[in-house]
């Protein structure tokens, strides 16, 4: 991640009786966080590093010739200027889930510059901050492969017509479950129809679900086991839609007693991607798939999918040398015996190279 600070000293003429302005150490973090609703936040990714300190002094342009304010403090005497300090911070390759907002959860990343201000004899703490977009990277090979075996769900219904039984079939399949958001997602139908009336309408919508957890995962050396928690509350939200209907799309329907296979689409908006669950909540996407014979006859399945950002696949040219570095480094580490970190150490704030 790489930018630049805008530091502007202006020339008030109606302050020039005080003392100088004087700036010390001045450090610049990237901070990612997850929260919910009830003021419950938890640290999941903590980076500075330094801008201005003993060993990397200010711009000549934006200081007094005379260096600091108080001997033996680094405070740099502050002359009117308009100065821009660059920056670079290294990215771990686990950055964490994606930015994520909706009314009980979010995921935030906040880039702070703080300053050590001196006025008047007082001393000050400066701090500005933002929000960021920062995305996980992801391999497109890895990522986007095939499943072994398709992801598979089928529902049945039966009707109890005169004498015999009749039974409506709907089986459905992923070739394979990450998926783009912003892209299409196909999945293959097959409808057994041994029903008297035809299929007149399938549907598909991508439903997200938001669950909350008030207690904290349990958690062992090895790994969290947050699948046995159970949800607090949990946000259920329809996101797309795709409606087939008899006649339209080049389908013509299931008739009765008969059978067919098709492939369907249905358009992801951008902008969305699941969130592993965390401390607090978790983020998880499904396909629905509905075939009705009529209003209240109908099959439904669901089927779990796992939606990415389409810039988690990108790299871009100039980091695929830092990339590389990063991905030898963790190699590296995990050859070693590393020994766990302790409790009050978990969410410590690390330096960047």
């Amino acid at each position: 991640m790489e930018g630049h600070v805008k530091v502007i000293v202006d020339d008030n003429e109606k302050l020039k009786h005080r003392r100088s302005l004087g700036v010390a150490a001045t450090t610049i973090d990237l901070v990612g966080f997850e929260e919910v609703t009830g003021h419950r936040r938890a640290t999941f990714l903590a980076l500075g590093t330094e801008l201005m300190d003993s060993k990397h002094p200010p711009p000549s342009t934006m200081v007094e010739p005379d260096n600091p304010l108080l001997p033996g403090e680094r405070f740099w005497s502050l002359k009117p200027s308009v100065s821009a300090l660059p920056f670079m911070l290294s990215l771990p390759l686990d950055t964490g889930p994606p930015p994520f907002t909706s009314k009980q959860a979010k995921i935030r990343f906040l880039l702070c510059v703080t300053a050590t201000i001196r006025d008047a004899g007082k001393r000050y703490r400066v701090r500005v901050s933002q929000d960021i977009c920062v995305v996980p990277t992801y391999d497109p090979e890895r990522a986007l492969t095939s499943l072994p075996s398709p992801l598979i769900a089928s529902d049945e219904l039966s009707l109890q017509r005169w004498s015999t039984v009749e039974t409506l079939n709907l089986t459905a399949g992923l070739y394979r479950q990450v998926w783009v958001s912003g892209g299409s997602i196909f999945v293959d139908l097959h409808i057994s129809n041994k029903t008297h009336k035809p299929v007149k309408r399938v549907e598909l919508s991508l439903e997200r679900d938001v669950l909350c957890y008030k207690h904290a995962a349990a958690a062992t050396l090895e790994k969290t086991s947050g699948q046995a928690r159970i949800s607090e509350s949990n946000d259920r939200m329809i996101l797309a839609k795709s409606t087939h209907r008899e006649d339209c799309d080049g389908w013509s329907g299931t008739e009765a007693y008969t059978s067919d296979a098709r492939t369907c689409e249905i358009l992801v908006p951008r902008g969305h991607a699941t969130v592993k669950c965390g401390r607090y909540f978790e983020v998880r996407y499904f396909l629905n798939v509905t075939a009705s014979l009529s209003s209240s006859k109908s099959v439904s399945v669901q089927l779990p999918i796992i939606l990415v950002h389409m810039n988690s696949l990108d790299v871009l040219p100039n980091s695929v040398a830092q990339v590389a570095a990063a991905i030898e480094e963790k190699r590296m580490h995990q050859g070693r015996r590393i020994p766990p970190p302790e409790k009050n150490q978990r969410h410590r704030r690390q330096r960047s190279n």
